[in-house]
């Protein structure tokens, strides 16, 4: 039936949910003129059999054909130059051996029409394939490089693609989340900012980056990627900041990444690495100073976030010396200060009261109460 031409099919679904199937040669006996959307589950896909007028197409949960080539993925791609919507996840062919980033499988794939973009493969193959693709600026493109062989790629390989989506834009948003499976790093450029806004209510506007690494046994520590990346990140102008990492972190490591984000207003700060924020506010670090042009004072120049005037903390736990840490800022005591699920005791609250004129707390004394 999968081989019958469909002349009237205008979209198909297409889930294997056992086994391991080839997808047919002549599927829809290559007749099916009115077909625009296609999504195959499970499925080991034969490429040359992809010959329809494709404006969506997702392929997902299969596996690779190993007999399949690199050259033969580009070369379906380019017989779809309609698509609004590409969605590959751990089905595009293996790499040559000797593959890298410098490697050429020929001109670049234009898609002038793609709106959303979805890629979740080996590093080396996300790099790859978006150096082989042209598609418009505004493409929503989400990228997760797989935990199977991210130990032996190096992040350096999505710098490119990082590069080539702020080559003319400023990061003012960012959120950095930390989940068992992989670091997710989400950045705006979104002119609409409100002082009053919390940190949480990021934009739902297209993101400027949308990019998952995946995490492997010989990966190196969370905080260090998040170095990384941050440091390829025009932060300048960032004015919202969101880190939820239970990675633990020491002082130093805040002041190494977000030392020189002067203009950050808004912060959510949870889990593992959050203790080691609140002693990195109380500290000064005279490697990040500032120049003619700087909005802040010199008595403000080494300290994280001068402008800092909402903080959430949530999902960790808060320490008794959070009140002396924000007491040794005496611009804090301005701060908003919002406590969600967290560890903490009702002397640190009283002590918190004291010290900051704002402080909202949900009223659980646990994380799990």
């Amino acid at each position: 039936m999968l081989c019958c031409p469909t002349p009237v099919l205008e979209n198909a679904e297409l889930v294997l949910k056992g086994g391991l199937l080839y997808l047919p040669s002549h599927i829809f006996g290559r007749d099916a003129p009115r077909l625009r959307c296609l999504r195959l589950s499970g499925w080991r896909i034969s490429w040359p059999a992809l010959t329809f007028n494709l404006t969506e197409l997702r392929l997902e949960k299969g596996q690779p054909d190993p007999q399949a080539t690199y050259e033969e993925f580009l070369s379906a791609l380019r017989r779809f130059p309609a698509l609004e919507v590409l969605s590959l996840s751990d089905i595009i062919p293996p790499l040559p051996p000797s593959a890298t980033l410098d490697t050429s499988f020929g001109s670049a794939v234009t898609l002038s029409t793609l709106r959303y973009l979805t890629l979740r493969d080996d590093m080396l193959v996300c790099a790859l394939t978006l150096k082989h693709l042209s598609v418009p600026l505004a493409t929503e493109q989400t990228i997760e490089c797989s935990p199977s062989e991210v130990f032996s790629r190096s992040i350096d390989l999505m710098f490119p693609w990082l590069d080539s989506r702020l080559d003319i834009s400023s990061v003012n948003k960012l959120s950095i989340l930390d989940t068992p499976s992989g670091v997710q790093f989400v950045a705006w450029d979104d002119p609409r900012h409100d002082d009053g806004d919390v940190p949480s209510a990021f934009p739902v506007s297209t993101p400027l980056i949308d990019l998952t690494i995946g995490k492997a046994t010989a990966q190196e520590p969370v905080r260090a990627l998040i170095l990384t990346i941050c440091g390829k990140l025009p932060l300048a102008d960032l004015k919202a900041l969101s880190v939820l990492a239970d990675d633990t972190w020491e002082a130093q490591h805040w002041l190494d990444t977000f030392g020189d984000a002067k203009k950050v207003t808004q912060a959510q700060v949870g889990c593992g690495c959050a203790p080691s924020f609140c002693e990195a506010l109380s500290k000064a670090d005279p490697s990040h100073s500032i120049n003619e042009d700087s909005l802040v004072g010199p008595e403000e120049a080494g300290l994280l976030f001068p402008h800092l005037r909402h903080l959430t903390l949530m999902c960790t736990s808060i320490e008794n010396t959070l009140p002396e840490f924000l007491d040794c800022r005496h611009g804090l005591r301005r701060l908003a200060l919002k406590i969600v699920q967290c560890d903490i005791d009702d002397e640190t609250i009283n002590g918190l009261r004291d010290t900051i004129s704002d402080v909202q707390w949900d009223g659980k004394y646990g994380r799990f109460d």
